[in-house]
């Protein structure tokens, strides 16, 4: 089943919002927008959805209604679609040939579903304003519809266009007749439901062989004459008698598929946990006896669920589960520990995974950024978009920029609300992605905290050498600057496109400055991510470390790691790095951050005069990028 469009009338803020849906759909507004109560609305159109009638809807009063006036009924219209699968199970066997004519009249159609529930007053019980499979109606103004209007629906003029309806007595009904695709050129015998149609006039009809015979007549207009009433492949409108308990079945079991297929799940947390006491776990204890149930159980399909669960565990928090009989035990390393003993945004997490475990239901989560690290919220995006491509359908509510789907932009709607009143807006154009950060109130420098992108390839020039030097020429670098560090060698591809990109969605100016061993991947990576060439700064040397003076790399390495080398022995080779490592290793002083240490080592004891010329060319583009003093 997938939502394709839902309407929402005097709803809380929502006087009247549109909202088409597809397969992934990311609703995007500031906080009292209106996202939530767009997908409570719909949460209460599946929860209590009936053929008709209902009860009174949990906590109806005058407040749910737009600016607290009760005029007009809340109405929430949806339109989906179910799947073939579902639609099959409509009809037991015995009845499934008015699925098939269904099928035949409306094509494709035939899988749309549209309804309309209300709530007329403040207090009042459901109604339903109208309920339609394949543009037929089922139910109107909370009244199932009668049998023969429904019948008489079914048998669209398009359907019977090609037929006529043949008399040759004056009898008319009682005497001999024939129906005739004209299309054809098939000629047969009637039966008492075509007899009803052409009494209805809802047939053509003719007496131009009155007084004939009729199998003469036929033979004479070059009709196939079939000595039988036609059957329903033949006929797409022909259908077998419909009985009121048939139509009672279809509409049942209608409104039991549609009934609580709506997973919504909200961003608080309902379990408060005061400081200083017992660690308890966040996710309710009867979640968790389910999980161990299903972890124990050797039912085939409870250990295909519980596979899946695990290795979604697996992936986000890198940690295994491993089940017991009196609870779950999560591996952390060498460790075995209770749930309760993750971390609060880890047991988020668990929960969300397993809610998301159950199939069978269209998905809405609320904020899913909340309580979570940005590098899960990525993840977790990418996981989203998986999931509803595998025929999930999945709704996310944010107001986080790193859930945005910067792909498939109209899978995005913004949400604004303006005084009392919440409006819908679709995403079209990539650059509509702006009208995102504008409406979050966010501006490109919040993305990265920064007026300026500094891409580097690895640690030490972005957290000592770079920072010392621009500091040394009356610059405050970090200041002004994000200095981030993309990696070398097979690395830096990956990562300058993963920056890229959040850059492409919050444009702020940026410079990427490579060591001289990335020189070939120049153009490279302007090519690929079309990118200015202007935008590059490589250096002539291999790395940073070939910029230290020769001295102060000796009196680092005896400073530091009390290691004595000499001047001659430094210069003499080739690649400053790969000399300090083989010297360390060959100490057996290697530590981690080593490269950094040094570098801040050498940074701070260098003058401002020994500071590269390529290195102040950077750092002088920034400057004056910013236009800083």
């Amino acid at each position: 089943m997938q939502i394709q469009t839902v309407k929402i009338e005097n709803y809380t803020c929502l006087k009247q919002v549109l909202i088409n849906f597809g397969n992934f759909t990311v609703l995007v507004g500031k906080n009292g927008s209106g996202k939530t109560s767009i997908l409570e609305a719909i949460h209460r159109f599946f929860t209590d959805f009936a053929a008709t009638g209902g009860g009174v809807s949990a906590g109806s009063s005058d407040y749910l209604w737009y600016d607290r006036v009760p005029n007009n009924p809340i109405s929430i219209h949806v339109d989906l679609t179910v799947s073939p699968e579902e639609y099959e199970k409509l009809l037991p066997e015995p009845s499934k040939e008015l699925l098939e004519n269904i099928k035949l009249q409306f094509g494709p159609d035939c899988f749309k579903i549209s309804a309309c529930r209300q709530i007329a007053t403040p207090g009042a019980a459901w109604r339903t304003g109208y309920l339609k499979l394949a543009d037929i109606p089922l139910v109107k103004d909370d009244k199932i519809i009668n049998l023969p209007e429904f019948s008489k629906l079914l048998v669209t003029s398009k359907a019977m266009e090609r037929f006529v309806f043949h008399y040759f007595t004056p009898q008319k009904l009682s005497g001999d007749r024939l129906l005739v695709d004209m299309d054809k050129k098939v000629a047969y015998l009637t039966a008492p439901n075509i007899d009803a149609l052409a009494s209805a006039g809802e047939l053509k009809s003719s007496s131009e062989g009155e007084g004939q015979n009729y199998k003469e007549w036929a033979t004479q207009k070059g009709f196939e004459l079939m000595e039988r009433p036609p059957q329903a492949s033949e006929v797409s409108f022909l259908l077998q008698p419909i009985t009121a308990e048939v139509l009672n079945v279809l509409i049942t079991n209608l409104a039991n598929t549609m009934h609580g297929k709506f997973r919504f799940i909200p961003a608080a947390r309902d379990n408060k946990i005061p400081a200083g006491t017992a660690r308890t776990s966040i996710i309710d204890q009867p979640t968790l006896d389910s999980m161990r149930a299903l972890s124990l159980s050797i039912q085939r399909p409870d250990e295909l669920k519980w596979d899946k669960f695990r290795n979604w565990v697996v992936k986000f928090i890198g940690k295994d589960i491993e089940p017991n009989p009196t609870g779950l035990l999560i591996r952390d390393m060498d460790l075995r520990i209770p749930v309760p003993f993750l971390g609060g945004g880890e047991q988020g997490l668990f929960g969300l995974l397993w809610s998301l475990a159950e199939t069978g239901f269209i998905i809405a989560i609320e904020e899913p950024e909340n309580h979570f690290h940005p590098e899960y919220v990525r993840k977790l995006l990418a996981f989203f978009k998986d999931f509803a491509s595998d025929g999930i359908q999945t709704i996310l509510c944010t107001h986080s920029p790193l859930l945005i789907d910067k792909v498939q932009v109209s899978n995005n709607w913004v949400i604004r609300r303006t005084a009392k009143e919440t409006t819908a807006e679709q995403l079209r154009e990539r650059d509509d992605l702006k009208l995102v950060l504008s409406e979050l109130g966010v501006v490109p420098s919040d993305i990265y905290l920064k007026d300026f992108v500094l891409f580097v390839e690895g640690g030490t020039e972005r957290e000592a050498v770079l920072p010392i030097f621009a500091q040394k020429l009356g610059f405050p670098l970090l200041e002004h600057v994000a200095v981030i560090s993309i990696g070398g060698d097979s690395k830096l591809k990956d990562y300058l496109r993963m920056w890229l990109n959040l850059l492409g969605f919050a444009p702020l100016d940026y410079l990427i400055l490579l060591d001289g061993h990335s020189k070939e991947l120049v153009y490279e990576l302007a090519r690929d991510f079309n990118i200015d060439i202007n935008k590059f700064k490589v250096l002539s040397k291999h790395g940073i470390e070939d910029y230290y003076p020769g001295r102060l790399i000796v009196s680092a390495l005896k400073d530091l790691f009390g290691i004595t080398v000499t001047e001659l022995q430094v210069n003499g080779s080739k690649e400053k790095d790969n000399f300090i490592k083989s010297v360390l290793d060959k100490e057996k002083k290697m530590r981690n951050r080593w490269k950094i240490d040094i570098g801040e080592y050498v940074a701070e004891q260098m003058s401002s005069s020994e500071i590269p010329a390529e290195i102040k060319e950077a750092l002088n583009t920034i400057r004056e990028t910013l236009k800083l003093p």
